[in-house]
């Protein structure tokens, strides 16, 4: 007996269904790096996203630091296109120099990220992260 499938194809993905098993492929284009059944990579665990980054859209995240010496709160708004800068080993991160507004104290600013722009770590000299669960 000769299995009966359906084949649903997109512009970058086929499903086959056959006889109530669905597998699940890349098509083939040049510099594909996906095997088989990674799709959707559905039942891989996801990190815990940072307590100190905000994600706001998938282009913009947000920080808030205190410095040290008065306890002032700088925000910081950054996005992918114009604040993220290339590290030399592929991945990712921003750094800026932190004054407050009123008593001028310094620091500065380190957000490290992968090469899929998670957030991996994040360093400040004298300045101090909130929480953004500590944000409202």
């Amino acid at each position: 007996m000769r299995p009966i499938y359906a084949q649903c194809m997109n512009r970058f993905h086929t499903v086959f269904i056959l006889t109530g098993h669905v597998s699940a492929r890349r098509s083939a284009r040049p510099g594909n790096r996906y095997a088989a059944g990674t799709m959707f990579n559905l039942f891989r665990k996801k990190p815990p996203a940072n307590p100190h980054v905000k994600q706001d859209d998938p282009q913009t995240y947000r920080v808030r630091v205190r410095t040290r010496p008065h306890a002032e709160v700088v925000e910081f708004r950054f996005t992918k296109g114009a604040h993220i800068g290339i590290d030399d080993d592929g991945t990712y991160l921003f750094r800026k120099p932190v004054v407050s507004p009123q008593h001028f104290d310094r620091g500065e600013l380190l957000v490290r990220f992968d090469r899929s722009y998670r957030v991996t770590a994040t360093e400040g000299e004298n300045v101090d992260f909130i929480p953004v669960s500590d944000w409202e």
